[in-house]
């Protein structure tokens, strides 16, 4: 039976083996920010192998892990795409847009869309999708932490 940590590195190792160098155990993981709602965890990371760091969002529910890798090259259009989302609010959901993971094996899609609150999807087409609700009330604090993982990463 896996555990629940070796299915989280099992999942970052397959999401970010394109995009770090060899050894990627070498690296390390660092959660920058926590958020749950409805049975579903949102984290925000940093992974750093050597002097390669990238961000991660991660989705976690029901033993299922999500996860949506970018360095400082993607920073700009994430940045677009989380704006966006973030800036409209409204009583209907709306689709903001998509982002496709680059320099990955696995290619997961963020899917962002907002409405009473930000709906953050990642889409892996081995492993299905994972939604998050992100309450308005922490719209600012994930804004936050998301620029200071964004900050540290750099172009692999």
């Amino acid at each position: 039976m896996r555990t629940v940590a070796s299915t989280v590195f099992s999942s970052l190792f397959l999401v970010l083996v394109a995009a770090v160098p060899a050894h990627a155990d070498d690296g390390t993981v660092n959660q920058v920010a926590q958020f749950a709602n409805n049975g579903v965890v949102a984290e925000i990371d940093t992974y750093t192998n050597k002097n390669v760091v990238v961000a991660i969002l991660v989705l976690k529910a029901n033993g299922q892990t999500q996860t949506f890798a970018f360095d400082r090259n993607d920073w700009p259009a994430v940045e677009r795409l989380w704006n966006a989302a973030r800036d409209v609010n409204g009583q209907q959901y709306v689709s903001i847009g998509s982002l496709a993971e680059v320099g990955t094996t696995e290619k997961c899609v963020l899917l962002a869309a907002s409405g009473p609150t930000v709906r953050l999807t990642i889409v892996s087409p081995i492993a299905g999708a994972l939604t998050f609700d992100l309450s308005r009330e922490e719209v600012q604090d994930f804004d936050a932490k998301l620029r200071q993982a964004a900050s540290v990463t750099t172009a692999s």
